[in-house]
C-alpha cells in the first residue's frame, strides 16, 4: 500500500527522474537510505518500472506521429505472432494495437478536422 511519501517521491519523480537521491529524500523530509529503501521497494513491487528521459520528437526530425491501418484475412496466433515479431523490430514503430470499430482520422495541421475514412 502507497502511503503519502510514497505518492510524494513518484509524483516527484514524474515532474523530474533526474533529482538525485538527496534531493528526494529532502523533498520528502527522510534521510538518503530510507528514501532509497522506499525507491528499491517501489521497484521491487513493480510500482516504478524505470526512469527516461523524454525527447522533443520535433528537434529530431519526428514530429510525424501516423496511425496506420492493417487489414488481413489471417487471424491465426501463429500470423499474428510473426506480425508481432517483425513489427518489433522496425525502431520507428513506437507501438501497435488492434483495434475494432469505426475510424476518424485528424489531421493536426488542419485544426482538428476529423474525416471518416
Amino acid at each position: 500500500m502507497l502511503d503519502k511519501i510514497d505518492r510524494k517521491l513518484l509524483c516527484l519523480l514524474q515532474q523530474d527522474c533526474t533529482l538525485s537521491l538527496q534531493a528526494l529524500a529532502d523533498a520528502v523530509n527522510l534521510t538518503t537510505t530510507p528514501c532509497w529503501k522506499r525507491l528499491k521497494r517501489l521497484e521491487d513491487d513493480g510500482i516504478l518500472l524505470g526512469r527516461v528521459a523524454l525527447l522533443d520528437p520535433e528537434k529530431l526530425g519526428l514530429g510525424l506521429t501516423a496511425f496506420v491501418l492493417i487489414k488481413t484475412q489471417h487471424h491465426s496466433s501463429e500470423w499474428y505472432c510473426r506480425f508481432v515479431t517483425v513489427v518489433s523490430e522496425m525502431p520507428e514503430v513506437l507501438g501497435f494495437w488492434r483495434m475494432a470499430g469505426g475510424i476518424r482520422l485528424s489531421d493536426a495541421s488542419s485544426g482538428g478536422r476529423h474525416e471518416a475514412v
